[in-house]
């Protein structure tokens, strides 16, 4: 397994802090070897946490003009990994 997605739970009232820091936790450990996805990413603070955490890329399951505009803008949209062996 290379490519890890780790999800924004929009029904916790934590789910910025816990998803940024499981982010920056998976990115700690494993490096460059493990793609890391911010998904269910909502809201334009969700996409600056998962940016700030060391997410590789994010998904965002709306189409939130400004979410994706700021998940561009950040680099999180196209900018796909590439892994080593």
């Amino acid at each position: 397994m290379r490519l890890l997605e780790i999800t924004f739970d929009q029904a916790s009232p934590t789910a910025l802090k816990d998803t940024a820091d499981f982010i920056a936790l998976v990115k700690s450990a494993l490096g460059d070897s493990m793609c890391v996805e911010a998904g269910t990413v909502m809201t334009v603070d969700q996409a600056r946490a998962a940016k700030d955490a060391g997410a590789d890329f994010a998904l965002a399951p709306s189409t939130d003009v400004r979410v994706i505009q700021e998940m561009k803008k950040l680099g999180l949209i196209g900018n796909w990994p590439v892994l080593s062996p």
